[in-house]
């Protein structure tokens, strides 16, 4: 489903698509995803945009998210411009984040608060 919908999806299980505020959350998350054994091209919606902004990447709960190690990718941090806009880890890169077109079908990983 689209990040839209993976949204909508974690809302009406009572919680939201993910966020880490730190790094023993985000690798907690990372164990989690990568028990599934999913292929290597999965991505995996994560709660995290820059919509209002490119380039100020936002958690879903309003705190701005640093764009830097352990959470981002290792590839250079290219602008994309106004279609990848939202956040997933992906299988490839051993699931570190990536912008992704929000309009892409996606896995979504829920948190229930």
């Amino acid at each position: 489903m689209d990040w839209d919908k993976a949204r909508i999806f974690c809302q009406q299980m009572g919680g939201d698509l993910a966020v880490f505020k730190d790094a023993n959350e985000f690798a907690a998350a990372l164990d989690l995803v990568k028990s599934y054994n999913f292929d290597p091209e999965t991505r995996v919606w994560i709660g995290v945009e820059d919509k209002k902004q490119e380039g100020v990447f936002v958690l879903i709960t309003g705190e701005k998210m640093k764009k830097a190690t352990p959470f981002w990718g290792r590839h250079p941090f290219v602008k994309y411009g106004t279609h990848h806009d939202c956040g997933s880890l992906y299988g490839r890169d051993d699931y570190l984040i990536h912008e992704t077109i929000c309009s892409s079908k996606h896995i979504p990983l829920c948190q229930i608060h």
